[in-house]
């Protein structure tokens, strides 16, 4: 029961941080992504507040969750998102990847721009194949290097997501 009440707050969550913004990360482009460590100015380091304090505030979503994982508050505005437990950053991701929520050229990776409107095979051929495969209900996640996946969901494996963090469950232990 609570997980299905927190899986229900972050599908929530990250449909009300992509509503209505007009401006979608563009203040922070471009934005690096470094696997296991940051998108942009978004790292792990980052505290709650810090994070809150730098997305625009009249766009900013921020949600307290408990579960068997333990307690979490996500945080996100414009298609970016931020997990944390007990304060600190444990998992950051771009969310609808080709919707234009971010726009091309916005995010880079080892110097070169991501293309974000290309289908999931160029998309892992950019990050280097993408070998690992983990489904799971709502998608399947491809690991391209340590700290780095890309979601795709849909029948045609759409790339949905670009993820970094230390790994695909995330728990917070009490």
């Amino acid at each position: 029961m609570r997980l299905s009440f927190i899986l229900m707050a972050l599908f929530s969550f990250i449909c009300i941080s992509a509503m209505g913004n007009d401006e979608p990360l563009k203040h922070f482009c471009p934005m690096a992504i470094v696997p296991g460590r940051a998108i942009g100015p978004f790292d792990f380091e980052a505290s709650l507040d810090s994070v809150k304090t730098k997305l625009p505030k009249a766009k900013a979503n921020h949600i307290s969750a408990s579960s068997e994982q333990g307690e979490m508050d996500f945080v996100g505005s414009g298609g970016l998102n931020t997990v944390f437990c007990k304060g600190k950053v444990q998992d950051i991701w771009i969310e609808f990847v080709s919707s234009g929520e971010v726009q091309d050229g916005c995010l880079t990776f080892k110097g070169k721009k991501v293309p974000l409107k290309a289908s999931l095979k160029v998309l892992k051929k950019f990050f280097g194949g993408c070998p690992k495969e983990n489904s799971r209900k709502g998608g399947t996640f491809f690991e391209c290097e340590p700290g780095l996946w890309i979601g795709a969901s849909g029948p045609n494996l759409s790339p949905s997501q670009i993820r970094i963090g230390q790994g695909l469950d995330i728990k917070c232990a009490p």
